[in-house]
């Protein structure tokens, strides 16, 4: 998750170097690094599948994998925050994998 979390910081950088910074419904622009989870989908999600029609995960992986639970969140909150959480869960549950 940590490097997904990287990824979109260069994405959000890049944009901004190129003057084509993300901005929220509020005019504000999106700071590398502060991105929450609406952003992401609408950044970096939507852009890699919306020709595949598939899930982010079915790209990323060779493989099929069935899930170990279901986690719901809130997509405004910051996405390191969000990985912080999940990171927190599965260390408590002993499924964390660096």
């Amino acid at each position: 998750l940590e490097v997904i979390a990287e990824y979109v910081d260069r994405l959000c950088a890049a944009a901004e170097a190129r003057g084509e910074a993300w901005v929220r419904p509020d005019g504000s622009r999106v700071p590398p690094g502060g991105s929450n989870l609406y952003e992401v989908v609408t950044h970096v999600v939507k852009p890699a599948t919306g020709r595949f029609e598939c899930s982010l995960v079915e790209l990323m992986s060779t493989e099929p994998l069935p899930p170990d639970f279901f986690v719901s969140h809130f997509w405004g909150e910051s996405l390191r925050v969000s990985i912080k959480c999940l990171r927190q869960l599965c260390e408590d549950k002993g499924q964390w994998r660096a």
